[in-house]
């Protein structure tokens, strides 16, 4: 499910576990600074070894992607004015995908998850905090 701000730009990508269906999908377009893809594949389907070539890329915003392994949070989204726009609950088993505006965190249970995002990672020029009293 993606989420969007009042201005239609793309906050994030909300991955149930319901949402895998037989295959590969890529949920953010070849252009997007932070690709997501959902695999469902069959015993003995394989992706075929492969190498990256090296690439100059340009990356303007930090995107960040959380999966839940155990526990539940609430992602709570907002706009680039730091407007709140919604919330999402992200339990064991699935994914969160961050790629616009502002998020926090609560923990609902006890969790475990992993954080991915772009480096390196300078948190004294890649962070703003702020606090919303809206919620």
């Amino acid at each position: 499910m993606e989420i969007f701000d009042d201005f239609g730009n793309l906050l994030g990508l909300y991955v149930s576990r319901k949402f895998f269906k037989d295959g590969k999908k890529f949920l953010t377009s070849n252009e997007s600074e932070f690709q997501v893809g959902v695999f469902k594949l069959d015993k003995g389907e394989e992706i075929i070894s492969h190498t990256h070539k090296d690439q100059n890329r340009n990356i303007v915003k930090t995107s960040e992607a959380i999966t839940v392994i155990s526990g539940k949070l609430k992602v709570n989204f907002f706009d680039l004015n730091q407007k709140y726009i919604r919330s999402i609950e992200v339990s064991s088993g699935e994914s969160i995908i961050l790629v616009g505006g502002g998020h926090g965190i609560e923990i609902i249970e006890d969790s475990k998850f992993i954080e991915i995002k772009q480096g390196p990672y300078k948190e004294e020029n890649d962070k703003i905090r702020f606090y919303d009293t809206s919620l």
